[in-house]
């Protein structure tokens, strides 16, 4: 038995490599050894509370990706995924200048797969200390609401949080808003909200950025719509011997909002300029917030807020006209009444007004006239009257008249 299993010994461990051989051939022809490459795969962070220990933040600056290649066989390679792959940057082997190695493995198939070369091999940083930061949080209302209705009071809790980052990024942050959509809106309503950090441009802060308050509840009133005049009313009067003349105002209706309720009783918005002691024209600026009712909430739609005003103030001068009786209209005497003037004349009139109204005036254009109504028969003192506008100041001379049946 023992020569039968050692004759020809050479030839028979030569059969054996030779079939092994032929096997390994046969393998690598039906199912040989291929690469596959794996771009932009990204790094699992781990042990990152290694950085927190140290009161610090970090910021990958490169790394947070990787392109590897790996070997397998075809019938391996093919069935692989990004999944079958663990790539991770341990904190922990935290190095000196801030970088990390870069782990690839591949737990489904171990020693099946050979991972030939990645890029990065390293995951760099940058470490930054943690700081805080208490900020006030505003509400910015998104969208238009419902036709006839703007954005009223608004209100968010809590009003403020604190934002904890690098510092780098925090000194940066200039407000905190939380942001609500109001599109087609024409109730009260209250949201839930993120709060979202800004720089002084107004644009977010795109960092690792922890809040204090993760929800916010915002609440945003609807206000109805109304168009209502202003009125300008002016009190007092002028310096001696100067008179008002003219007064004009821009604009002469606003829109305003607020609730149905309160918008009910308002008509008009009144302003209200003093010239006492004016001795020029007044032209100015008139905040029309300044002249809502106190204790409403009402709003300004318009995008201008106030009333330009513009009131002419103008030095008087004198004149004296002299008429006639037969310039003195007589009005309301009854038709079965005749009047005949005593007084002759020339009668003058003494007159003060603008400078513009004073030179053009004469006997013509005085209109001067008496009022007879009531009056009977008999001789009268009766006062000279005229139309001219309040602008123009005058005496009133006297004329006597007889009236008969």
């Amino acid at each position: 038995m023992k020569d039968k299993l050692t004759r020809n010994i050479g030839l028979k461990i030569l059969s054996i490599l030779l079939a092994s051989v032929l096997w390994l051939v046969i393998t690598n022809v039906d199912d040989p050894v291929v690469p596959k490459e794996f771009r932009n795969v990204e790094v699992e962070i781990i042990n990152e509370d290694a950085i927190h220990a140290l009161n610090e933040e970090y910021e990958v600056i490169e790394g947070d990706t990787i392109d590897f290649t790996v070997r397998a066989r075809r019938s391996i390679r093919d069935e692989l995924t990004e999944d079958d792959f663990v790539v991770t940057a341990d904190f922990e082997n935290l190095s000196v200048v801030d970088s990390v190695p870069i782990s690839i493995t591949c737990p489904k198939y171990k020693g099946e797969v050979e991972i030939t070369e990645g890029l990065p091999k390293h995951m760099k940083i940058s470490r930054e200390e943690l700081v805080d930061k208490t900020v006030k949080v505003d509400v910015i209302a998104k969208g238009e609401p419902a036709e006839g209705y703007v954005v009223g009071e608004t209100s968010v809790s809590p009003i403020f949080i604190t934002v904890t980052g690098p510092k780098a990024r925090v000194d940066r942050i200039s407000k905190v808003v939380a942001e609500a959509d109001v599109t087609g809106a024409s109730r009260t309503f209250t949201r839930i909200s993120e709060p979202i950090a800004l720089d002084e441009e107004g644009n977010p802060i795109e960092s690792k950025l922890d809040y204090s308050e993760k929800n916010l509840f915002v609440s945003i009133d609807l206000y109805r719509k109304k168009m209502i005049n202003v009125l300008l009313n002016i009190t007092g009067e002028p310096a001696e011997g100067y008179v008002q003349t003219e007064q004009k105002y821009e604009p002469e209706v606003i829109t305003i909002a607020a609730e149905e309720s309160i918008l009910a009783d308002i008509k008009y918005l009144p302003i209200t300029e003093d010239i006492t002691g004016a001795s020029s024209s007044i032209e100015k600026q008139i905040n029309l917030l300044d002249a809502l009712p106190e204790g409403e909430n009402i709003i300004i739609v318009d995008e201008d807020k106030t009333v330009a005003i513009s009131i002419t103030i103008e030095k008087m001068e004198s004149t004296e006209v002299s008429i006639w009786p037969r310039d003195i209209d007589i009005k309301n005497l009854s038709s079965s009444l005749d009047l005949d003037f005593i007084t002759t004349g020339p009668i003058r009139v003494k007159v003060m007004g603008p400078k513009d109204l004073i030179t053009e005036l004469t006997r013509q254009n005085l209109n001067p006239y008496i009022n007879m109504a009531g009056y009977s028969s008999g001789t009268y003192t009766m006062e000279i009257k005229t139309d001219l506008p309040n602008s123009v100041i005058y005496d009133t001379p006297k004329v006597r008249v007889n009236v008969e049946r």
